[in-house]
C-alpha cells in the first residue's frame, strides 16, 4: 500500500484472510481490505480481471471445438506460440498461458480416454498424439499413448510408452499390472522389467 500497489494489496489481504480467517487476529487485514475496495486502481484492476476471465472463457470454448477440427500440425504450432508465451515478462500474459496449457491438457486427457474406452481407436491416436503435443512430461500423457498402442498390437511401442511414462513419474504398480489393456504385453521380457522398476 506504501508503495501504491493497491491492487496487489487486495489480493494479498483477501488471500491472507481467506486462509487465516478464524485462525488469526486478522484485523489490520480487514482494515486494509475494507479500505482497498474503495480504491479506483484495485476496481479498474478487478474488472480487468473479469473481462480476462470472460475472454478466457470464450477461448476455451474455442480450444474445445478446436480439439475436433484441427490438425496435428495445428495442435503443435498452437502449443508452441502459447508457450512462448508461458515464458513472457508480463506476470499476467504468463499466467493466463500457463492455464491455457494445463487447460489443453485437462481436455486431451478426457478426449483420449474417453476415445479409448469406446474403443474408437482412429480418434483415441489423435487425441494421443494432440495430448503427448500439450503436455510431453505428464505421466499420464504417455501411459495413455501406451494403452493405444497396446490395444494397435503394437507391443514395441506400447513399452517404450509405458517406459517413457515411468521417466515422466509414473508409479502406480498396481495399475500397470491389473490394467486389461497389457494382458498381451505380460508375456514380453520388457513388460516384467517395467514392473521391476516399479519395485
Amino acid at each position: 500500500m506504501t508503495s501504491k500497489e493497491s491492487y496487489q494489496a487486495y489480493q494479498l489481504c483477501r488471500k491472507t484472510i481467506n486462509f487465516y480467517d478464524g485462525l488469526v487476529d486478522l484485523k489490520p487485514f480487514y482494515d486494509a481490505f475494507k479500505l482497498l475496495k474503495t480504491d479506483d486502481a484495485v476496481d479498474k484492476a478487478l474488472q480487468q480481471e473479469e473481462q480476462q476471465l470472460q475472454d478466457e472463457e470464450r477461448l476455451k470454448q474455442e480450444y474445445t471445438a478446436d480439439f475436433q477440427t484441427k490438425d496435428i500440425a495445428w495442435w503443435k504450432k498452437e502449443t508452441m506460440r502459447i508457450a512462448q508465451k508461458s515464458a513472457s515478462k508480463d506476470v499476467a500474459e504468463r499466467q493466463k498461458a500457463n492455464r491455457m496449457l494445463a487447460y489443453f491438457s485437462l481436455v486431451a486427457y478426457m478426449q483420449t480416454g474417453g476415445a479409448l474406452s469406446q474403443n474408437n481407436i482412429p480418434v483415441a491416436e489423435k487425441f494421443s498424439q494432440i495430448y503427448l503435443i500439450v503436455d510431453p512430461s505428464n505421466s499420464e500423457a504417455h501411459y495413455l499413448n501406451a494403452v493405444l498402442k497396446a490395444k494397435q498390437n503394437k507391443s514395441t511401442e506400447a513399452i517404450a510408452a509405458l517406459n517413457k511414462a515411468i521417466e515422466n513419474g509414473f508409479i502406480d504398480k498396481a495399475r500397470l499390472k491389473n490394467d486389461p489393456a497389457f494382458d498381451t504385453l505380460k508375456t514380453e521380457k520388457g513388460f516384467d522389467e517395467l514392473v521391476a522398476k516399479l519395485n
